[in-house]
């Protein structure tokens, strides 16, 4: 019996394998078996498969008790989670940090002081400009020394491995 597919070393131009046939777009009601099995069900085989699937859909509908989504939400969230620091993060940013955030990318050129990307480059790579990001990952301090300019990768980053990048922030700040 003669293969589907040929091999690259037997290629011919008049080939009549699949492969062959879709590099040159000579599909023609063929089932393209790169694209799924050309078995055909029975009306009645795809009644019974429709029938099994129904209601069986993944994680859609089904009813999580208060307890369990709870402890979903903690997990996310809150005290499960392996970066939750004391609850730091539902903290609102003061007032002062809005302000800091324009004079520090001024400071920065609007350049993120990692990688180097421009926010004009990154508005247009992201639909979103660059971040402010505390050096020692505290809020309420929004002194010039402790904010820099990151692009949303970098300052993702920053989040684990603190020490390294707190250190290696204040560097590139003083």
């Amino acid at each position: 019996m003669k293969s589907k597919y040929c091999s690259l070393q037997n290629h011919k131009k008049d080939c009549k394998c699949f492969v062959c046939k879709a590099k040159r777009g000579e599909f023609k009601g063929e089932s393209n078996p790169n694209y799924g099995n050309t078995f055909k069900h029975t009306k009645e085989t795809k009644s019974k498969i429709s029938k099994s699937l129904q209601g069986n859909k993944i994680n859609l509908g089904k009813k999580w008790s208060k307890e369990r989504c709870q402890e979903m939400s903690k997990r996310v969230s809150g005290e499960g989670n392996p970066r939750y620091i004391d609850g730091r993060t539902k903290q609102p940013y003061p007032k002062e940090f809005r302000l800091m955030k324009k004079v520090i990318k001024e400071r920065d050129d609007y350049t993120c002081q990692y990688c180097g990307i421009t926010d004009k480059e990154h508005k247009k790579k992201f639909n979103k400009g660059l971040s402010v990001h505390h050096i020692d990952y505290d809020k309420m301090n929004c002194t010039e020394e402790n904010l820099i300019t990151l692009c949303n990768k970098d300052n993702l980053k920053a989040n684990k491995q603190r020490p390294y990048w707190n250190e290696l922030y204040w560097r590139k700040v003083i």
